[in-house]
């Protein structure tokens, strides 16, 4: 079976909220329809982020993420 590999990206405002219950959603669906394997990797992003790091987004989170 193909396994899929999503970037998550909660950012910042209602994002966080949004993108937790999404990935229970999915997580809960896939196996139960027999769906593919999916793996996520979560990266933080956005203001929040910035403001604790001084990064927008965390060196090496953007080699993760392959466009197809």
């Amino acid at each position: 079976m193909r396994t899929y590999r999503i970037v998550v990206l909660p950012g910042d405002g209602i994002g966080p909220e949004v993108m937790r219950e999404t990935l229970k959603v999915v997580k809960g669906a896939l196996p139960a329809s027999g769906g593919p394997r999916v793996d996520f990797s979560e990266h933080p992003l956005g203001a929040g982020y910035y403001q604790k790091t001084g990064e927008i987004l965390r060196e090496g989170a953007v080699s993760t993420i392959e466009l197809r």
